[in-house]
């Protein structure tokens, strides 16, 4: 699969062009210079081929930051991955400093490189690309395109294919990947330890609370077996969300959890848990998905781990069914875990128990409960695993007892680090 990235200085479009081209909003699109700070990962199918784009953090000339050297850093690190790259740039205005200087760089990378003009979102805009203007910059006319309305991003898809001569790939032969999303407070150290887990700066870290603006996806391969890493923005209570940029970053993690198949909660080892982690592991678990706790920092602390874990679950105790390990972001020190244990739960998430194992549980949990009456249990999906017990009552099952039948599952059958959904239906006999 061909690797494309998208560069250019802050504000030109970059990050509605990515998501033109997946077709999907994933990447935060918001007037403020920066908005991506990170590389963005994302699939582009066109005509049943395919392209890894790589969306990057603007360019900016002159007096920099902390944040935008590493926005720098990481488009050149892009660059670097890719196999094409687009120069994406404004055609509604000059070519400015900031456009010279990156397109002198990109001289150098010796790669195709696609001068891309955006914003042509009509006949009378795309006269703007086809000024001389452009062609000082090195790669002739820009190819004008409109990312806000999708006008000849066909075109452009189209030139990419026959350039690249991209070859056609079968979503048959491909393993689906594990959608891993990291979560917790800001300043926890997610950032720190997905790119302990990479192995690289792939996500910009910094003591600056609301770094990671939005969800990033970093496609990444370990043992043998594909997944996709997403870093979000820390969780804060609602009456310390600002308005704007975080407020959405925070909506975006949200929605970052929903399309995740495991999510890694991360606590911090040398604070105490409050309401907010809570507030998170509850998130997790209402959205129903595989979930790892991961308690970074344990380079500040020695002791007796036995105890932190039972500090952990008496304050957030409806999650002793997710596996807890100990990790170091900062010495690197058992990051890998959180990837052997990623794979054990997304196992259990996709275990399927048989029909002659679920009577036979059937039969025991009955002896134990004889009331309310079990007919029947039965499997009725896998990611999560979800189980409808056939009884014999109209009255209202008290809750304790989906708990008890689900203690009695995960006792039997494992589930570990899986939520489990128990449902219940009338039958008459």
């Amino acid at each position: 699969m061909k690797t494309i990235a998208i560069v250019g200085r802050t504000n030109v479009g970059k990050s509605t062009l990515f998501n033109r081209l997946i077709g999907q909003g994933k990447a935060i699109i918001s007037p403020i210079p920066g908005t991506t700070r990170d590389r963005n990962y994302g699939i582009c199918e066109w005509q049943g081929r395919k392209f890894k784009l790589i969306d990057t953090g603007g360019f900016e000339i002159g007096e920099k930051g902390e944040i935008e050297i590493g926005i720098s850093g990481q488009a050149s690190i892009a660059m670097d991955e890719a196999d094409a790259v687009l120069f994406v740039v404004d055609v509604l205005q000059n070519v400015t400093n900031d456009d010279r200087l990156f397109a002198r760089a990109l001289h150098k990378v010796g790669k195709p490189i696609f001068l891309i003009g955006n914003k042509a979102d009509n006949p009378r805009k795309r006269q703007s690309a086809e000024s001389d203007e452009w062609k000082k910059l090195g790669f002739g006319l820009p190819i004008p395109v409109s990312a806000a309305n999708g006008s000849a991003t066909g075109d452009l898809l189209e030139l990419l294919v026959k350039k690249l001569k991209a070859r056609k790939e079968k979503d048959t032969e491909e393993e689906s990947p594990i959608k891993i999303v990291f979560m917790g407070k800001p300043n926890v150290g997610k950032s720190s330890i997905m790119n302990a887990l990479l192995g690289e700066n792939r996500v910009i870290v910094s003591s600056i609370a609301g770094t990671t603006r939005g969800p990033e996806d970093s496609l990444f391969l370990y043992q043998n077996k594909p997944f996709i890493l997403i870093d979000t923005a820390g969780l804060r209570k609602k009456a310390r969300v600002e308005r704007g940029l975080e407020k959405i970053g925070v909506s975006a993690s949200v929605k970052a959890l929903e399309r995740a198949d495991i999510a890694i909660l991360i606590l911090d080892i040398s604070e105490e848990i409050g309401a907010q982690d809570k507030k998170i592991a509850e998130l997790i678990i209402n959205k129903k998905k595989g979930l790892v706790v991961a308690m970074n920092k344990m380079d500040l602390i020695e002791g007796d781990y036995d105890e932190i874990v039972k500090y952990i679950k008496t304050q957030i105790p409806f999650l002793d069914w997710a596996p807890i390990i100990f990790v170091s972001a900062k010495t690197t020190k058992n990051v890998s875990k959180i990837l052997d244990t990623a794979i054990e739960v997304d196992v259990e998430l996709k275990r399927e128990i048989t029909k002659v194992g679920l009577e036979n549980f059937r039969k025991n949990v009955q002896k134990e409960k004889p009331f309310p009456k079990i007919y029947k249990i039965k499997q009725t999906t896998f990611e999560p695993p979800a189980f409808e017990l056939a009884v014999k009552t109209k009255e209202k099952i008290h809750p304790s007892f989906f708990s008890f039948v689900e203690k009695r599952l995960r006792q039997k059958f494992g589930f570990i680090g899986a939520p489990i959904k128990i449902d219940s239906r009338y039958i008459k006999r």
